[in-house]
């Protein structure tokens, strides 16, 4: 046999393999087409969300991060499954070890607030720090409030108006009001802080 076809074989396992869909696409795309055709019918909660279900966690088991997520919350929420927080959360934190920022950011909702998991500020704060920094708006802007807040980490209103600028740049619409309306003057951002903000999740399932 030539050289060159018996090089060729290793050669090409070196090339990335473009095109080519990683395990749990074809069931995390499935999935979603699931939902978006159920609350397209008005079927919110339907057999179509059973059906989402279905194809989220064959992928999820597949290793698909995204798919662990979306398991994940609909265990928490009950919805095309019954409602199994433990199993949920579970989900979540696999999600968030396999890298995925929404993941994190819903984990920190969830400590932040002492839902599903145990009050820990700290904790909530270090989930939006690996979220953030992969470029999550929501949770730039959670962190823009907990440094305001001096909530799981210490008071620095400059760290604040950095989050919040990071956050309004990457599209959370109540960082851009925060900054419009009180024009990042600490003292009248902690007041906003205070109450603002407590929705959008900003990219969370």
């Amino acid at each position: 046999m030539n050289a060159t076809w018996k090089v060729l074989p290793v050669l090409l396992g070196m090339l990335p393999l473009a095109g080519i869909a990683a395990p749990g696409d074809e069931d995390f795309a499935a999935g979603k087409a699931a939902l978006v055709r159920g609350a397209g019918m008005g079927r919110e909660g339907s057999s179509d969300a059973g059906a989402a279900y279905a194809r989220f966690l064959a992928a999820a088991r597949a290793g698909h991060p995204e798919a662990m997520d979306a398991v994940g919350m609909m265990l928490v929420g009950g919805r095309g499954v019954a409602r199994d927080t433990a199993a949920g959360v579970d989900w979540l934190r696999r999600s968030a070890a396999a890298g995925n920022p929404r993941a994190h950011y819903s984990l920190g909702l969830m400590a932040a607030a002492g839902r599903h998991l145990a009050k820990d500020p700290g904790a909530a704060v270090a989930h939006w720090q690996v979220a953030a920094a992969a470029g999550h708006a929501g949770a730039a802007y959670r962190l823009a409030l907990a440094s305001l807040r001096g909530e799981g980490v210490v008071r620095d209103d400059g760290a604040a108006r950095e989050w919040l600028a990071r956050a309004a740049d990457r599209g959370a619409p109540e960082a851009r009001a925060l900054i419009e309306g009180h024009g990042c003057a600490g003292p009248d951002l902690v007041l906003a802080g205070s109450e603002e903000g407590r929705g959008g999740d900003h990219g969370a399932p």
